[in-house]
């Protein structure tokens, strides 16, 4: 039962002996714990902030138990922790009262935070705010964004809020105490409040603050964690009524006022919820808790032991426990991207892609693969936090032979990727963002790579997400630190450190089109697949930390790799062979016959009969698009006043299996030039073994043909094949992909060699190559400028070897000979990146940055003096022959010999072409380098035979000492890493080199 005022007025007098005046009162943050004196160590802050005209200090204790200060309190639970108490004024009645608003408290909290943090600001933030107290949090986060000049780091800093009955939607009893205020007013002893206004349910002010809160607390790219926790008992108006008025100063109690206030309590209303759940809420959106108590006692406990304390202990933990590494990663992720950094990796990663747009143009996106089951759970649109049987890594593998629509699946899978990303990004869901990369295997380029495939996937994931940058660094020359190799064991690396990033990203997608187009007997590739098979096994441990990932993968099921990993049981399979899907592919087919039949048509003159015709024939036969192709190639080469009948006759005789399809395309091009078949042959011998596809000029070379004239006959050669060739620019190419793989296939029905007769092509390719260089490089240099005195004629001759080797090297190392190229690389990197060393300093001694610039002042251009096909595929060709020609080879001694003029043009040449040697220094590789690099297995042996087994113990400019048995070795290994060697030859090598040593 509630006290009348008379008794209110003797329990407010009894025992005080003192007042609290406004010149006692304290404002600003007080440390609880530990000890202004103490010397122990804190990581965090924790910052308890009271409510409307409460008792700072008396808030959060009940008898004897205060647990924002006692050590049995949050003390107990986070001794590591700093806890602070906010004092400010809000009293609306009494003595104290004051005239206060929003801005003014918030403001005084950020201030008195900032200078009690002093230059600790990373310092995690975990603020606790009992009833209106949550919105000064919330007003507080809201300037920590706004003014960030004036509170440096704070907003990033703050890792939590916790808050106990805060009315983010008003509270009626705001009402009542305002109509307390109004009257206390008028009688002198109570101001109006604006907070009290504030507080009003539907006040503007209050919607905005709730908005504007909710917003900033997922911008960060890891979003500040709420807990909430309201009121499930009532709370007594008259009790309230009573316990107001006796607190209030003796001398202020009894008369008019009391009993008026006392009336206005009593019959205001039955007992209510101070805060009501609705507004102590932020809805499901934030976790919340309701505890059987009113409003007051929400942040009052028995003791430690008190079953509710206990209840908002394990929410608590979960918020400070995990504050520091939430700002950890919030302070990575917000942190200043190098963007020299960048264009260093872009420069480090990029490789030749197909363009996703030309496929795109060429192919048609799958229509039945949006509303495939197996795709649609794959893509997973909507996850369900709570599901048992959500993964976080999931694969889809489409398999099919030649042409039955895999491209077009890949092409359909990635528009569907871009509409998930998209819907995602105007849902501001607050996540990290959705990502994607992909990459389309090129089975014609020799530039397709397992390495090319990683590197295209990192420097996707980077160009999207910069992020990602501190996770490929180490591919790009630092000061004093060369870069790591980009082999495929480093790459993957890398790849999976992004993958376990989720402040960059919440879900990654992986699209790979054609996997079995990669070189399958490269080393690096069997790696590859044996990563990408572990990948399935472990993606979806527990144990391991990654962001949500979804690979796509489409292939053939030939490789025995890749039907291992399709066969496991651990993907989700469409195999486009099934009868299930036959329907599906067939439609597909249908559709590239119209759209490839409509294109004929055009440049035809097909009357719509004949068109319906032809197009409903070839996609009923169809099997694949390739055959497709090939169809519409035959019948474009029919005259243009060819009748419809000879057209029909025609469609209907061509043979319905690709292979007999493209054998009677070669057939007919060899009868229908019968006097030139033998040149078109040797032609074909040598373009079907090419590494790419050379120009004109190029070919002539290969095929053996004089210079003046070959290029025009070739030109007319390629003419008279136009089914099945093309000149694209200057380029020689076959007309489509699966054209080169069946004239190499059927090789000895076809151009009439044999399997062995296919090395001593490679070997003719070979020296028709390596005499072109030497005819380029084998030449006088106009004769040099009298050397200065004092400087030896050897010298002057090393200066010119080294300045073919290097073209654009400068005048300054040919003055200080002594210093070798890349002393004085680092001087001039490090003269030039004087000014920015204190700003790298702040990222860590080890992630200082070559600017890659630096090296353009230092090389230019080399000037291409041979055709670029030879300087690049000589040795590739030589190593696809035979022994006779690697020992042939070695005894060129004016290639081979130490100091090689012509050697040395060649390999600035062909790191300016390639790359090749980009993580080493191609001037100082000796003749062993050079073969081993290419892994040449026969050549290493031939030139050791051949009086060049002491270059053996040799270092190159990279290697500071020995590693193991020389630079041989580093290079050996360099070449193995970048899939130029396979372990088994290496181990094979080891005991050939063993033997001579």
């Amino acid at each position: 039962m509630s006290l009348p005022p008379a008794e209110a007025k003797k329990e407010a007098t009894k025992g005080k002996s003192s007042r609290t005046t406004y010149e006692t009162i304290k404002q600003g943050v007080k440390q609880l714990y530990p000890p202004e004196t103490a010397t122990n160590p804190t990581n965090i802050d924790i910052v308890f902030v009271p409510g409307l005209g409460a008792n700072p200090e008396e808030s959060w204790k009940k008898g004897d138990f205060n647990w924002a200060s006692d050590k049995n309190g949050t003390a107990k639970d986070y001794p590591n922790a700093r806890v602070l108490l906010y004092l400010y004024e809000s009293a609306f009645h009494g003595p104290l009262k004051v005239d206060q608003f929003m801005d003014n408290i918030a403001k005084g909290l950020l201030h008195a935070l900032q200078s009690k943090r002093g230059e600790q600001i990373n310092r995690p933030i975990v603020f606790i705010g009992h009833s209106m107290g949550g919105l000064v949090i919330a007003k507080a986060v809201t300037m920590m964004d706004t003014q960030r000049d004036t509170f440096r780091k704070m907003f990033e800093a703050t890792a939590g809020c916790v808050f106990f009955g805060s009315p983010f939607n008003g509270a009626e009893a705001a009402s009542v105490a305002a109509m307390f205020a109004y009257v206390g007013d008028k009688f002198g002893q109570a101001t109006t409040s604006k907070l009290l206004d504030l507080m009003k349910p539907g006040d503007a002010s209050l919607r905005e603050l709730r908005a504007d809160f909710m917003r900033l607390v997922i911008k960060l790219p890891t979003k500040i964690e709420l807990y909430c926790f309201w009121e499930n008992h009532d709370t007594d108006p008259a009790k309230m009524a009573s316990e107001f008025i006796a607190k209030r100063e003796p001398a202020m109690t009894g008369g008019r006022i009391s009993n008026v206030l006392y009336d206005i309590f009593k019959q205001a209303k039955a007992p209510f919820k101070i805060v009501e759940r609705e507004s102590a809420t932020f809805g499901d959106v934030v976790e919340n808790l309701g505890l059987a108590c009113n409003h007051r006692d929400l942040v009052k406990f028995d003791d430690f032991k008190d079953p509710r304390y206990q209840m908002i202990r394990d929410p608590l933990k979960k918020i400070i426990h995990g504050a520091p590494l939430v700002v950890k990663n919030r302070l990575n992720a917000t942190r200043d991207i190098d963007l020299n950094a960048i264009k260093s990796i872009t420069e480090a990663l990029e490789v030749s892609t197909i363009s996703r747009k030309k496929v795109s143009q060429k192919f048609t996106p799958s229509s039945w693969l949006p509303t495939d089951k197996q795709f649609s759970e794959w893509l997973a649109k909507d996850e369900d936090p709570h599901s048992e049987q959500k993964q976080r890594g999931d694969t889809l593998w489409i398999c099919g032979s030649e042409g039955r629509g895999k491209t077009g699946a890949t092409v359909a899978a990635l528009e569907q990727v871009d509409k998930v990303i998209k819907e995602d990004e105007h849902s501001d869901s607050g996540k990290a963002p959705i990502l994607m990369a992909y990459y389309f295997c090129d089975p014609t380029s020799d530039a397709s790579t397992a390495e090319d495939l990683l590197k295209s996937l990192l420097l996707q994931l980077i160009q999207k997400q910069p992020l990602f940058v501190p996770y490929a660094k180490q591919f790009t020359r630092r000061e004093k630190r060369q870069a790591v190799p980009t082999s495929v064991e480093n790459l993957w690396q890398s790849l999976q450190d992004m993958l376990s990033d989720d402040i960059a990203s919440s879900r990654i997608y992986f699209v790979i089109n054609n996997l079995h187009g990669l070189p399958q007997d490269s080393d690096s590739t069997k790696k590859l697949y044996d990563l990408i098979r572990a990948e399935m096994q472990t993606m979806n441990d527990d144990d391991i930390a990654r962001v949500s990932i979804r690979w796509m993968f489409t292939s053939r099921k030939s490789n025995k790799s890749i039907s291992d990993i399709v066969n496991s049981g651990m993907v989700r399979l469409i195999d486009l062979e099934d009868e299930k899907y036959a329907n599906q592919v067939q439609l597909e087919l249908r559709k590239h016959a119209q759209k490839k039949v409509a294109m004929l048509g055009s440049e035809k003159g097909y009357k719509k009969d004949l068109a319906y015709f032809v197009s409903s024939l070839i996609g009923n036969r169809a099997q694949n698009t390739g055959w497709i192709d090939m169809t519409c190639g035959q019948l474009e080469e029919l005259p243009e006043s060819e009748n419809p009948l000879k057209v029909r006759q025609t469609l209907k005789k061509l043979p319905q299996q690709l292979d007999d399809l493209l054998d009677e395309g070669w057939k007919q091009i060899f009868d229908s030039n019968p006097s030139q078949s033998d040149k078109i042959k040797n032609m074909l011998q040598a373009l079907a073994l090419t590494f790419e596809d050379p120009t004109l000029d190029e070919l002539t070379v290969l095929a053996g043909w004089p210079a003046d004239a070959g290029a025009e006959e070739l030109r007319d050669l390629v003419g008279r094949c136009k089914s099945l060739l093309v000149l694209k620019g200057d380029k020689v190419c076959f007309k489509s992909p699966i054209v080169k793989p069946h004239l190499v296939r059927h090789a000895n029905p076809l151009l009439g060699v044999t399997e062995e007769e296919i090395k001593w092509l490679h070997g003719e390719l070979a020296w028709r190559s390596f005499s072109h260089l030497l005819d380029r490089f084998d030449k006088e240099e106009p004769a040099a400028q009298e050397a200065p005195e004092g400087e030896s004629g050897d010298g002057a001759e090393q200066d010119e070897a080294k300045s073919d080797a290097a073209p654009s090297v400068t005048g300054e190392e040919e003055q200080e000979p002594e210093k070798d190229d890349e002393d004085e690389q680092e001087e001039k990197v490090e003269e030039e990146q004087e000014e920015d060393e204190e700003d790298e300093e702040d990222e860590g001694e080890d992630d200082t940055d070559d600017d890659d610039d630096d090296d353009s002042s230092v090389m230019s251009e080399p000037e291409i003096t041979a055709l670029p096909y030879m300087v690049k595929h000589w040795l590739h060709h030589a190593s696809k022959s035979t022994m006779e020609l690697a020992e042939d080879l070695s005894l060129q001694e004016s290639f081979w010999k130490p100091d090689s003029i012509i050697r040395a043009r060649w390999l600035a040449q062909y790191e300016y072409l390639t790359s090749q040697y980009e993580d080493l220094d191609y001037k100082s590789l000796s003749a062993l380098h050079v073969a081993a690099s290419a892994g040449f297995r026969q050549l290493v042996a031939a030139l050791m035979d051949n009086g060049y087994q002491d270059e053996l113990h040799l270092n190159d400019s990279l290697v500071n000492q020995p590693v193991c048995h020389g630079p041989f070795w580093i290079s050996l290994l360099h070449a193995m890493l970048t899939g130029n060697l396979s372990c088994t030859w290496l181990l094979s090598l080891v005991g050939l080199i063993s033997s001579k040593s």
